[in-house]
C-alpha cells in the first residue's frame, strides 16, 4: 500500500492560493472569512496554514503588499500626492499609512520619495551622459 504525501503539497498549494488572493485584493479590505469563502477553505485553516507555510500572518502579508505598492507608486508617480498613494495602496487612513511606513522603513513616505527620486535622477543623468 502506498502512503500519500498530499498533505504538505496541499498546504503549499493552499498557501500559494491565499498569497495570490491577497496580491489581487490587498488594495481593498482583506477579511480572512472572505479568503476562506473564495478558496473554499475553513477560516481558521486559512490563518493557520498561511502562517505555517510562510511564517507570516495574513495581516503581515497584506501590509507588506501595501507597503511594496506604496513604495512603487512613490517612485513611479512623482506628482501624485502621498494621500492618494496611501488610498491606492489599500490604506484607509493617511496618518496610519505614514506612521506604519516610517515604522517599517525608518523614513516618512515623502522622505522615501525624495531619496529614491534623487538616486533615480542622478543615475539617469549619469547613464544618459555616458551614452552621448
Amino acid at each position: 500500500m502506498f502512503t500519500s504525501k498530499k498533505e504538505p503539497s496541499n498546504k503549499t498549494e493552499h498557501a500559494e492560493k491565499i498569497a495570490s488572493y491577497i496580491q489581487e485584493h490587498f488594495t481593498n479590505k482583506v477579511i480572512i472569512s472572505e479568503i476562506a469563502v473564495a478558496l473554499n477553505l475553513n477560516k481558521s485553516y486559512v490563518s493557520h496554514v498561511f502562517k505555517e507555510m510562510t511564517g507570516y500572518t495574513i495581516m503581515e502579508y497584506v501590509m507588506a503588499c501595501r507597503i511594496q505598492q506604496a513604495k512603487y507608486l512613490l517612485e513611479a508617480e512623482e506628482t501624485k500626492q502621498v494621500q492618494q498613494i496611501a488610498y491606492e495602496s489599500g490604506f484607509e487612513n493617511v496618518s496610519h499609512f505614514s506612521r506604519y511606513f516610517k515604522e517599517k522603513l525608518g523614513i516618512t513616505p515623502k522622505e522615501y520619495r525624495k531619496k529614491r527620486l534623487r538616486i533615480y535622477h542622478s543615475t539617469n543623468h549619469f547613464s544618459s551622459s555616458i551614452l552621448k
